[in-house]
């Protein structure tokens, strides 16, 4: 089981297929992740494994809807359709317009 802070309610996880990492939507429109970062997939700022869910402050206060866990990338869609991506951006995934 994964502890979630305070009383946080899930709405929806992601996971990449290896396991490596993972997203979590919560009702509340926030983002935690958790798991190997080391290509910035966890979107907290560094390359460190995370052993518990931790909240993705970058999205803080923006209405995500749905949640993606890549091969070393992450993606947030939020309500007005936009899109966000960070983590491993080789052969363009990230669609940020070039390989990086």
């Amino acid at each position: 089981p994964v502890l979630f802070p305070g009383d946080v309610e899930i709405k929806q996880i992601a996971r990449h297929y290896d396991g490596g990492h993972f997203l979590a939507l919560s009702v509340g429109n926030e983002v935690y992740s958790w798991g190997l970062g080391e290509n910035g997939e966890l979107g907290l700022g560094d390359v460190k494994k995370q052993d518990s869910p931790a909240l993705v402050s970058a999205l803080a206060g923006k209405n995500v809807v749905l949640v993606a866990a890549g091969c070393g990338h992450s993606a947030a869609i939020l309500e007005d359709g936009s899109l966000y991506s960070w983590g491993k951006g080789g052969y363009g995934r990230l669609g940020h317009g070039n390989i990086e």
